[in-house]
């Protein structure tokens, strides 16, 4: 076929346009992106060989269809989600699937960003792990019981972190993905994980958010500490001392997802790990350190609809995004007498960011079109030269013109089919770069009255006046990462726990944020949800901290080329013949796994727990106090508290006779090779009934004293209730069998 037929099926503006309709318009400007870069390659090297990618494709089911549809119309599922499906295809074959009935709506994906001590004492970790004194009775918590889960990247499996006290692997399982099709992945068991150095040198992301989940080490080894996490003066050095920087949820099971961070990849990941908590009859909860400021903010996108839905299977904690420094977004009402704004978009220089890189995104409340317009603004005279605009329906490809040195995309406009708003994206496939510091590249938006106009900027950069007349700024208002935006989603921003840290290579106290221990992170990215409700939910420990570190990213090129080389690192300790280090980070990617290491002790006390429970914890028990009244809008909750949200479990669950602590009548259950051992206080006599969670009585048994044994020989593994009636008292306590 000649590859310039092809070329021209797979333009946006060529699609049917009930194919164009039902594509996002990340997926719109993907394809027409593609095809000007492969113009351009075909005009430099005209006799190259045709080869049309494989993509990874996101597909909403339209209303009574599923996955059976899509594999009767010819197309192989990847991965079903429920209310999606992962599907790969060569580009060319994208207009037919999109015009399926079986298919309501679909995406191309996107890649996402990645967004102890004084974490563990602050948040109530250490109260939690020394134990929980309920009614004269101590309950300790580690998380066992519980599957942690992750999608990162930058993991070293076999750091001394996850292995136990035995030497072996607290990792069960290990998924580790390839490129952008979730089909190149390789699994890995406890037994075969020594096979798995790592998923990337380049990284060291995964193995520090999983150490604070829920690392394990507490043996030997080098480390610095300052013993006051806000003063320079107190450093001190250890050798050969327990390392202090282990995590939350100690005993917990990890379940890992990890390697190239594309949509299909993070949501089959997901699934991975859900379906292995499912099989094992635990309760799980799952780590996203990642997402992007792109897309609609109302949770309706394909992935954020996924994983969504996902969340109503495991607890899912995501971080909020590191973006509350930038004016990165923009909200505008329109009205009969300003029916248009102006604003610029400036890099941040201040991280020694000189272009324009990420997409712009800008919806109407409503499906009615608007303008947008990209333009240079000549600083020395206000002069404007369009350089593309746009109002209908359909993708417009353009080249960077008057005063820029470079800069290439596709202006994409049109109803979204998922929430009905309209929507302008301007995603560019070569950054902008001003030819001289004499313009600005300048965005104008006209729409009809009533509409509200939001504009994010998924780059890093801001939306500013620059003192220009008729233009107004951004802010961070709706910095929240989009993908963090749903009922069974958990938000987590940051707050300061530690200012100062030490290095091995040094006798001087270092601060990687600056700032001062219990104020919000000045990173921490806010926002609100489509109810209107303040997002994040919650708030954790996520400046300066201290976690475990990838080996063979600290001792590569990476390490030395952002400094975090083995000397500059906090902790080092013996892995056989070889070294694993702990080093410092940054961002709500640190807070997220604090809150998901807390949710694992909290579904240890009760694995019946769901996202409604966990928000309803954090609602009855977090902390509030001059920060977070100070700035009200950086969090639904306030800070969270782990040794808090575990005395309101235990005390609900003893009101309603789930943990019967009465000291008369002491409910004691021990697991025996068959089932369990119930003694059941002063009782003489009692009934105990085991009960699955339909209500079908499973096994029962009568004890002649104080004690009795029931058998859980052939049970499926799942959450049961063990009933107990005696002459004096009754009690019911939930178990999970594995």
């Amino acid at each position: 076929m000649n590859r310039y037929f092809i070329t021209s099926l797979i333009a946006a503006a060529s699609l049917p346009l009930l194919a164009q309709s039902k594509i996002s318009g990340e997926g719109l400007a993907f394809i027409e992106n593609y095809r000007q870069e492969r113009l351009i390659s075909q005009r430099l090297n005209s006799t190259a060989p045709e080869e049309i990618p494989t993509i990874s494709v996101l597909a909403m089911y339209a209303p009574g269809y599923s996955a059976d549809d899509l594999t009767a119309a010819g197309y192989e599922v990847v991965t079903d989600y429920g209310i999606s499906a992962s599907v790969s295809l060569k580009i060319d074959e994208i207009e037919e699937f999109a015009s399926l009935e079986a298919v309501g709506s679909l995406t191309l994906g996107g890649e996402k960003k990645l967004k102890l001590d004084f974490t563990r004492s602050d948040s109530g970790v250490d109260e939690a792990h020394n134990g929980i004194r309920i009614s004269g009775v101590t309950h300790k918590f580690t998380g066992k019981g519980v599957v942690t889960g992750i999608m990162d990247t930058g993991l070293e499996p076999n750091h001394v972190n996850f292995i136990d006290s035995d030497g072996r692997s607290r990792i069960e399982r290990l998924w580790v993905y390839t490129g952008s099709l979730p089909s190149n992945k390789k699994s890995y068991e406890a037994s075969t994980i020594a096979n798995c150095e790592c998923d990337t040198e380049s990284e060291s992301h995964a193995t520090h958010v999983t150490g604070i989940m829920a690392g394990s080490y507490k043996g030997n080894g080098r480390y610095a500490y300052t013993t006051k996490p806000d003063e320079t003066a107190n450093l001190i050095k250890r050798n050969n001392n327990p390392i202090p920087y282990y995590g939350i949820a100690t005993d917990a099971t990890l379940a890992l997802s990890v390697g190239q961070l594309y949509d299909n990849n993070i949501l089959d990941g997901v699934q991975n790990i859900i379906n292995y908590a499912e099989s094992m009859g635990m309760p799980a909860v799952i780590n996203l350190s990642l997402g992007t400021n792109d897309g609609p903010h109302d949770g309706s996108d394909q992935f954020t609809s996924t994983l969504n839905s996902l969340g109503k299977n495991a607890i899912i904690c995501v971080s909020s995004g590191n973006e509350g420094e930038f004016n990165m977004s923009l909200s505008r009402t329109l009205s009969d007498n300003e029916t248009e704004f102006k604003t610029f978009i400036l890099p941040a220089t201040e991280y020694n960011i000189q272009n324009i890189s990420g997409p712009i995104d800008i919806w109407a409340s409503d499906d009615r079109p608007f303008t947008v317009t990209l333009s240079t603004y000549r600083i020395m005279d206000g002069a404007v030269s369009s350089i593309v605009t746009g109002s209908t329906s359909g993708s417009t490809a353009f080249t960077a013109k008057g005063g820029l040195k470079s800069g290439r995309g596709t202006l994409t406009m049109g109803v979204n089919s998922r929430n009905r708003r309209f929507n302008g994206r301007i995603a560019l496939s070569q950054a902008i770069e001003t030819l001289s510091s004499g313009y600005r590249v300048m965005i104008s938006v006209k729409g009809k009255p009533g509409q509200k106009i939001n504009m994010y900027y998924a780059g890093y950069g801001n939306f500013s006046a620059a003192n220009t007349e008729g233009f107004i700024d951004g802010n961070p208002d709706e910095s929240i990462n989009s993908n963090s935006i749903g009922d069974n989603l958990i938000s987590v921003g940051s707050y300061n726990t530690r200012k100062y840290f030490g290095r091995l290579d040094s006798d001087y106290a270092y601060a990687l944020s600056g700032g001062t221990p219990g104020e919000i992170s000045e990173f921490s990215s806010y926002g609100t949800a489509p109810d209107g409700s303040v997002l994040p939910h919650i708030l954790a420990p996520g400046a300066t901290i201290i976690s475990s570190f990838n080996r063979y990213y600290v001792e590569g090129v990476y390490g030395s080329l952002y400094g975090q080389s083995p000397t500059a690192m906090t902790g080092s300790a013996a892995n056989g013949s070889a070294t694993d280090y702990w080093g410092t980070m940054d961002g709500t990617s640190m807070a997220a796994p604090c809150v998901s290491g807390i949710v694992a002790l909290w579904l240890e006390a009760d694995p019946t727990l769901t996202v409604s429970d966990i928000k309803n914890i954090m609602a009855e028990t977090s902390r509030n106090d001059s920060w977070t009244a100070a700035r009200p809008e950086t969090s639904l909750y306030g800070k969270i508290d782990a040794a808090a949200g575990l005395k309101y479990i235990l005390q609900q669950n003893a009101s309603i006779g789930s943990i019967n602590d009465d000291a008369e009548n002491m409910m004691v259950i021990e697991a025996v090779a068959d089932g369990y051992e119930v003694t059941f206080g002063n009782e003489t006599g009692f009934r105990l009934n085991l009960v699955d969670l339909q209500g079908r009585n499973v096994a029962s048994t009568v004890a002649e004293g104080a004690t009795a044994r029931i058998s859980t020989e052939g049970l499926l593994p799942g959450v049961y209730l063990m009933n107990i009636q005696g002459d004096r008292a009754k009690a019911t306590r939930k178990i999970a069998i594995r």
